[in-house]
């Protein structure tokens, strides 16, 4: 990928930070995420070694932001190991690397020298990038929805690098007869009387690194999402596996490895319980001429996840006769509770069929009458659930009023989260009492 490339994505991220695709649910928010894998590196010495493949390790940090369902930035911290060895064509397994840093044909007589296909290098390193990402599921219109997204994501970076060279025999790090361990960077190291070099205290090596990743994730819940991700990056500078190059300039790093991802701003929302509605959702909200304005405050509160992003429609209610509050009730058997869905208060076909019993015995005997209480679960603020409990109960009662029972034989109301119910589908309910007003 080249810089004009990068010139181009500049132009284009603000057009995309601002763009939604129709039916798509927005992804707005910052988001924090681990990951761990296998890097595999290629520079004169390679992971796909003569020898086999020579594998490592590399774990990281990651945080960024979601503009939309398209468009993210994200920043990444990262440390890793890569084990490298001999295997490329254009260098011979018998070569020479001597203690000087550079590389011979044969043993040098008087200097310290191994043979390439005798050890390898292991490269430890800190990574450091900034990268777009972009989900292409997202301008799909097929997936709108979906718990799927696959990002590609153009990447720049920087990467401190440290080589050991390690022998294949006893897995010892290479030195020189003086004792001191070999290095073939010649910016940090200092010549002994022997000609031999050694390597200072710190010897890190900083390299620029531009590219590219593909991330595949599925979204498990509303606030965790398990991904692959593979990266590559192409580095500058020297080989980072401390090999003197030799017929080629090639020097990259690929990463592999699952993340795991925390959407913090649904964790910040849930914990705060205030999740905003769209702006259809709060005009649909306050045309409802079951709300005053006193209630306006409260609406601009009601929670509206993501993943299930509710509609409204308001219920047809008659005006409801005063209900004597003194007079003795007889509490019969006849007690049912149907349930809802999250954030929702529509009566579903399939839980309206337990109230038919309960409607029989109404339409027979005219001393019956109904209370309905309306419960939310314990997730979201106590004033939101207060008020969804309180539809929850309407809608249920309206029921009722639709197929010929007088609104003033049933009373309803809302009593916001069952903080005792841990089962979260059973507490979104409204209970269902039929008594006898004695």
């Amino acid at each position: 990928m080249k810089l004009k490339h990068f010139s181009i994505l500049t132009l284009l991220l603000p057009l995309l930070c601002q763009a939604q695709p129709k039916g798509q649910p927005s992804r707005q928010g910052w988001f924090l995420g681990l990951d761990a894998g296998v890097p595999l590196s290629h520079s004169s010495f390679s992971s796909f070694a003569q020898s086999g493949p020579h594998l490592g390790w590399t774990s990281g940090l990651n945080a960024g932001y979601n503009f939309n369902s398209i468009i993210g930035l994200e920043a990444d911290f990262g440390l890793g190991q890569s084990n490298m060895a001999v295997g490329s064509p254009c260098i011979d397994a018998n070569y020479y690397l001597g203690a000087d840093g550079k590389l011979y044909y044969a043993a040098v007589l008087g200097l310290d020298s191994w043979k390439f296909k005798d050890f390898k290098s292991r490269v430890s390193y800190r990574r450091y990038g900034l990268s777009a990402n972009i989900n292409i599921l997202s301008l799909i219109p097929a997936t709108a929805g979906s718990r799927w997204s696959l990002e590609l994501s153009p990447r720049i970076s920087a990467y401190s690098t440290r080589e050991t060279m390690v022998s294949f025999a006893d897995g010892a790090p290479l030195t020189t007869n003086n004792g001191y361990p070999l290095t073939t960077k010649s910016a940090s190291a200092s010549t002994t009387n022997d000609g031999s070099r050694r390597m200072a205290a710190d010897h890190s090596t900083i390299h620029f690194g531009y590219g590219a990743a593909i991330k595949a994730s599925y979204r498990l819940s509303e606030l965790l999402s398990l991904g692959l991700n593979s990266r590559f990056t192409a580095l500058t500078g020297k080989g980072i596996d401390g090999i003197p190059a030799h017929g080629h300039k090639t020097n990259f790093i690929w990463e592999n490895s699952v993340y795991l991802n925390c959407d913090l701003s649904v964790a910040i929302r849930k914990t705060l319980g205030k999740l905003r509605p769209d702006g259809a959702e709060r005009e649909a909200l306050a045309s409802d001429p079951l709300h005053s304005r006193a209630s306006t405050p409260l609406l601009s509160r009601i929670p509206a996840p993501a993943a299930t992003r509710f509609s409204y429609h308001a219920p047809a209610i008659t005006k409801a006769g005063a209900l004597s509050e003194l007079a003795p009730r007889q509490p019969l058997a006849a007690r049912q509770s149907v349930h809802f869905a999250p954030d929702k208060w529509d009566l579903s076909a399939s839980e309206s069929r337990k109230l038919h019993e309960i409607l029989e015995s109404l339409l027979a005997d005219d001393s019956l009458r109904l209370t309905l209480e309306g419960w939310c679960d314990r997730y979201g603020s106590d004033e939101v659930n207060m008020l969804i409990s309180r539809l929850r109960a309407e809608a249920v009662k309206s029921w009722f009023i639709g197929r010929g029972i007088d609104s003033a034989r049933i009373e309803a109301c809302g009593k916001g989260s069952d903080k005792l119910e841990t089962n979260r589908k059973k507490a979104r309910r409204v209970n269902v009492q039929l008594h006898r007003v004695l």
